[in-house]
């Protein structure tokens, strides 16, 4: 009974593991998921979408937290090619107390800069 378990488990993971190996390498244009820019459709009028995002996580004497502020969009050129933009800025901050001592620490800047076609 456990080698049938443990052959099926086997069989079950081989299954697994190839569809996925196989999905990348199709011959029509279905793939798996890339990117938003590369995988949404061109649209037919120019767009535009903002998102905010904040974290924040305590564990014993370490705190972190984590806002994020981006907006992405596109603009149709063609109907086979459309300019796309993104961009966003992000806020982390972080403090610990060491052997009696507080430490605080923060960065924040632009990150996810994209531009494409």
């Amino acid at each position: 009974m456990k080698k049938g378990s443990v052959l099926l488990l086997i069989i079950v993971a081989l299954m697994w593991i190839s569809g996925g190996v196989f999905a990348q390498n199709t011959l029509d244009d279905v793939h798996l998921f890339q990117s938003f820019f590369r995988d949404a459709t061109i649209a037919s009028v120019g767009y535009g979408e903002g998102g905010f995002n904040y974290a924040k996580s305590e564990v014993s004497d370490v705190n972190f937290s984590n806002t994020t502020l981006g907006v992405q969009g596109g603009y149709p050129v063609n109907p086979k090619i459309e300019a796309n933009f993104g961009i966003g800025f992000s806020s982390m901050s972080s403090s610990y107390s060491y052997a009696g001592k507080d430490y605080d620490s923060s960065e924040s800047g632009l990150n996810d800069l994209y531009a494409g076609a």
